[in-house]
């Protein structure tokens, strides 16, 4: 990954909050990923406080996140897929 820096490629890694799985870090690695910062301490944000700060519900997942975010990241994942040309499994050789 120092070489890649050094040598002014983009790098990309993973923020695993909240659920240490050591297991996650070689999938990531097959996927191509560079690096999995691990952050057990701070945890992930919270997108409902009250007005003080405090949080009003722990729930990851509501009605308003889930059509937002998961056509938005599978419309990068097709812009990446296109921009590295990236074949199809099913057509690629398993050789």
């Amino acid at each position: 990954m120092k070489q890649k820096l050094r040598a002014g490629e983009t790098v990309f890694g993973q923020m695993i909050l909240e659920l240490f799985t050591p297991g996650v870090a070689p999938v990531l690695h097959h996927a191509g990923l560079d690096f999995v910062i691990y952050d057990m301490e701070y945890g992930e944000w919270f997108g409902y406080l009250h007005r003080d700060g405090r949080v009003s519900s722990r729930a990851k997942g509501t009605i308003y996140k889930g059509p937002f975010h998961l056509p938005r990241m599978l419309w990068y994942c097709w812009q990446w897929l296109e921009s590295e040309k990236i074949a199809p499994l099913e057509t690629r050789s398993t050789n």
